[in-house]
């Protein structure tokens, strides 16, 4: 990972458990700020329903809501 990748923070197992990205125009789907969760397995999550997805999954990339009103 560069300096200047997504940020990631992982558990006390050392397992990768969120990761918050700035978005890629050359990913379609990707193209805005999102998160990526995982489950204690290393497992990505749709963060609405909890279902495994894939990396290109659109429940991979849910948008960051900026809801700070």
């Amino acid at each position: 990972q560069s300096p200047t990748g997504p940020k990631t923070y992982k558990d006390k197992h050392g397992i990768k458990r969120l990761t918050i990205k700035h978005g890629s125009k050359r990913t379609p789907g990707s193209e805005h700020p999102h998160v990526e969760i995982r489950d204690a397995t290393g497992q990505r999550r749709n963060p609405q329903t909890w279902e495994p997805v894939t990396q290109k999954s659109p429940g991979n990339h849910i948008a960051i809501d900026w809801d700070l009103d």
